[in-house]
């Protein structure tokens, strides 16, 4: 009887070890749409997010924008994704990570400031803004599985 209770322990146990492992976390983004600017106009877009980068590095955000005339760049918030942007040949976007704007003003106006500057186009295949709460269990797991904490304040 006593191995038989020791194999449900050790079963349990084991489930609750594979559903950590395995749990979908999800981080949600509203992705907004622009029409392509030239790669002089991005080269000055992308100097201007480095410069914001360096000007706030002692709040915790950092940049992440690849070799020099890279299309692409994005900001983190102490490691937690705020904001990517890419301009493609095709089509310029922005990806808005769930709660960037309130983890970091910094980034929003940067943010609010380019987009004055851009032409809307097309729009994306779900049109909802991201959600700014994480649930309690998706927190957790980012948290602690994945490396993300989601709290982090970078104001």
């Amino acid at each position: 009887m006593k191995s038989l209770a020791s194999f449900f322990v050790v079963a349990i146990i084991l489930l609750c070890g594979l559903g950590w492992v395995v749990y979908p976390t999800t981080f949600e983004a509203e992705l907004r749409t622009y029409r392509t600017i030239s790669d002089d106009e991005f080269s000055l877009v992308r100097k201007e997010a480095m410069d914001l980068s360096r000007a706030t590095a002692s709040k915790g955000i950092r940049i992440v924008a690849g070799e020099p005339g890279s299309p692409s760049f994005g900001f983190y918030c102490k490691g937690v994704p705020l904001l990517f942007v890419d301009n493609s040949s095709i089509l310029m976007t922005m990806s808005i990570m769930a709660g960037a704007d309130a983890r970091a003003p910094d980034v929003m106006h940067f943010r609010s400031q380019l987009e004055a500057r851009l032409q809307p186009s097309g729009a994306p295949l779900d049109p909802r803004p991201a959600l700014d709460q994480f649930g309690l269990l998706n927190s957790i797991v980012l948290k602690y599985r994945d490396g993300i904490d989601v709290a982090q304040q970078c104001k």
